[in-house]
């Protein structure tokens, strides 16, 4: 590991060779598919790779210290998945989805749900899915810029304009 933590190549490939099908084993436990528990086996010796100099021996065993890096990694990419499981949802855009999704953000009274949807509908679907999953879901701008594709500003301005036209369409 001190090898690693000088950026020594060799020495990566040699501890990539012992510990990869182990560690593949601990994230196939934690994400339940393949692809998915090699992306984060991916990631975690990534991580290894940069931050190998950190690496304390009086503090245990490398291999543990890089199952602990598998298994953040892995719960990493489970909530990518759950958010994107939300993002998939949401994609479908029916009311119902809506109206189920809003209805679980504090503070917006039953009688106003129904109204809240009826309005949703009526945004453009773009900037609908920014407010449902930046309220509902509690994204941050910048996450939904990345996630959606689009620049910052623009999310920004739709989240913006959207709660505009949601406060008119609701007082009416």
């Amino acid at each position: 590991m001190q090898k690693v933590g000088q950026q020594d190549a060799a020495a990566f490939k040699e501890l990539y060779a012992a510990t990869a099908s182990r560690l593949l084993g601990v994230a196939m436990r934690i994400v339940r598919r393949r692809e998915v528990a090699e992306d984060a086996l991916h990631d975690a010796f990534v991580r290894v790779w940069w931050h190998a100099s950190r690496f304390d021996p009086a503090r245990g065993p490398a291999l543990a210290w890089m199952i602990t890096i598998v298994r953040n990694s892995a719960i990493n990419h489970i909530r990518k998945t759950a958010r994107e499981t939300a993002l998939e949802t949401e994609v479908d855009g029916e009311a119902d989805s809506l109206l189920d999704r809003m209805a679980e953000v504090p503070g917006i009274p039953a009688a106003d749900r129904i109204g809240l949807a009826r309005c949703l509908q009526e945004l453009e679907a773009g900037p609908r899915q920014c407010v449902v999953m930046a309220f509902a879901d509690g994204w941050s701008h910048e996450e939904l810029a990345e996630r959606l594709g689009h620049p910052l500003g623009t999310v920004k301005s739709w989240i913006r304009r959207s709660l505009l036209r949601l406060r008119e369409c609701l007082s009416a």
